[in-house]
C-alpha cells in the first residue's frame, strides 16, 4: 500500500540525510523526489527540495507537474517562482506545466513572465508550447496574446487552431472563434472534438441556437466523430438555457452513454430559470443517483420547489 511505501521511502530519506548524502548526490535527491511524487507525497517532496534548491531542473520539474496533476494551480505557481528565484533552468515540460497552472488559476502577470522566458529560450515555434500557451492566456481573458502567438506560427496544427477558438469561446466571441474554423477548414486541418466542443460553447455563451445545433450536427455527420459527454452537456446548456426542452428531451433520448452528475445539474439549472418542476424532478433523482454528495442538486431543486410554491 501507499502508506507502507511511503514509510520506506523515509527510512531511506532519513538515511540518506544522516550519510550527509543530500547536499552532495543529485543523483540521489532526485530520486528520493521521484519516489514521493510516485507515492503521492508532496509535501515529503518539497521536503527534499528545500534541503537542495540548487540541484538540477528534474526534481523540481517533476514535482511542478504533479501540483498541476491534482488540480492545485496555486502551490504548482509557487513552486515556479522558487524555480524562478533559484535560476532553475525550464524544460520544455516546465514550461508547459507552469503554463497550465497558469490557465488554471487565471494567472496573467505569470503567463506574460513565462511567455518572455519561452520566447528567450526558443521555445515558441515548438507547438505543443504555443497551444499551452495559447490556452493559458484564452483562460485570462487575453485572446490578444493568443492570437498573437497563433499569427506567428509558420504552420499551426488542429490543437493551436482548438485553442484559439477556445480561447475565443471563453470571452464569447462566437464571431472570431467562428472565423478561425473557417480559416482552418481552408488549409484543410480537420477539426477534432475539441475543437467542436469549443464551437459549441461558443455559441453557447452567445446564445446562437441554431449554431450549436448545426455544429453538433456536423461533427457527426460530415467528421465522423462521435460525441462525448462533454458535447451532450454543453448541448443540453446550449438548449436548456433556451427553454428548448423538447429538443433537450430528443437529445436525452438519443445519448449512446450514461448522463454524468454534470448533464444532470445542468439541466436542473436550465429548470431553475424555466420553472419546469416535471423535468425538474427528474434531473434531480439522476443527479443524485450519480452522485448522491453533489450538494449543487439539493440545492437547486429546493430553489425549484421553493419558486414553484
Amino acid at each position: 500500500g501507499n502508506a507502507r511505501d511511503i514509510e520506506k521511502g523515509k527510512q531511506v530519506h532519513d538515511e540518506v540525510v544522516s550519510r550527509g548524502l543530500l547536499k552532495t548526490d543529485i543523483v540521489l535527491s532526485n530520486a528520493l523526489v521521484d519516489m514521493y511524487v510516485k507515492c503521492g507525497s508532496l509535501a515529503k517532496a518539497l521536503e527534499v527540495l528545500n534541503d537542495s534548491p540548487e540541484y538540477g531542473c528534474s526534481a523540481w520539474n517533476l514535482v511542478l507537474s504533479a501540483f498541476v496533476d491534482q488540480g492545485n494551480g496555486e502551490c504548482a505557481l509557487h513552486i515556479y517562482e522558487r524555480m524562478h528565484k533559484y535560476g532553475v533552468s525550464f524544460s520544455p515540460s516546465a514550461f508547459v506545466s507552469a503554463l497550465q497552472a497558469c490557465g488554471d488559476t487565471s494567472c496573467l502577470e505569470i503567463c506574460r513572465q513565462l511567455h518572455f522566458g519561452i520566447v528567450s529560450t526558443g521555445y515558441e515555434v515548438n507547438l505543443m508550447i504555443a497551444n499551452t500557451l495559447i490556452h493559458a492566456y484564452g483562460s485570462c481573458a487575453s485572446t490578444a496574446d493568443s492570437q498573437g502567438i497563433f499569427d506567428l506560427l509558420p504552420q499551426p496544427d488542429v490543437f493551436v487552431y482548438s485553442a484559439c477558438i477556445a480561447g475565443y469561446a471563453l470571452e464569447g466571441d462566437c464571431h472570431s472563434s467562428c472565423c478561425i474554423f473557417e480559416s482552418m477548414q481552408l488549409i484543410d486541418i480537420s477539426p477534432n472534438r475539441v475543437t467542436f466542443l469549443s464551437l459549441i460553447c461558443a455559441t453557447n455563451h452567445s446564445g446562437i441556437i441554431d449554431m450549436g445545433i448545426m455544429f453538433f450536427k456536423s461533427m457527426m455527420k460530415i467528421y465522423f466523430l462521435t460525441p462525448d459527454v462533454k458535447h451532450y452537456a454543453a448541448m443540453i446548456e446550449l438548449l436548456g438555457r433556451a427553454g428548448d426542452f423538447a429538443k433537450v428531451k430528443k437529445l436525452l433520448e438519443g445519448m449512446p452513454m450514461r448522463g454524468d452528475v454534470a448533464i444532470w445539474s445542468t439541466l436542473l439549472g436550465a429548470c431553475l430559470t424555466h420553472g419546469n418542476l416535471a423535468l425538474g424532478k427528474q434531473a434531480f433523482e439522476h443527479a443524485t443517483c450519480s452522485d448522491p454528495m453533489d450538494v449543487a442538486a439539493y440545492v437547486l431543486m429546493s430553489n425549484l420547489y421553493a419558486d414553484a410554491n
